[in-house]
């Protein structure tokens, strides 16, 4: 279980270990959420991935994380969504991949 007192940090950390290797979040917007029973946070997030096999890490991952179940102490992702999914060469030859995802994080009371 990932005990974290900043749940946007937690739920990157534990991305971050699920895609390995040169992974990077490079953006995260964070915005309170709430229902009539539940409260949290929604976050959009940019998941980037570097190499030659970023493409199928990425495809692998848009597939994986939203059936991931987080264990983070005080939160349940109640979804991950994939927004995006992007593939491209730089000028230099380097392969880049990217998602973009929509996280819920609710207050497990």
């Amino acid at each position: 279980m990932t005990i974290c007192h900043d749940p946007e940090e937690a739920v990157s950390d534990a991305i971050l270990a699920i895609a390995g290797g040169d992974a990077a979040i490079t953006t995260v917007i964070s915005r309170p959420w709430a229902s009539a029973t539940f409260v949290g946070r929604k976050l959009r997030m940019t998941l980037r991935l570097e190499g030659e096999d970023s493409g199928e890490r990425a495809s692998a991952l848009a597939s994986r994380l939203p059936r991931h179940d987080f264990d983070i102490a005080g939160q349940i992702v109640a979804d991950v969504q994939i927004d995006e999914q992007y593939r491209g060469t730089r000028a230099d030859g380097s392969a880049f991949a990217a998602l973009v995802m929509t996280v819920l994080m609710v207050e497990d009371r």
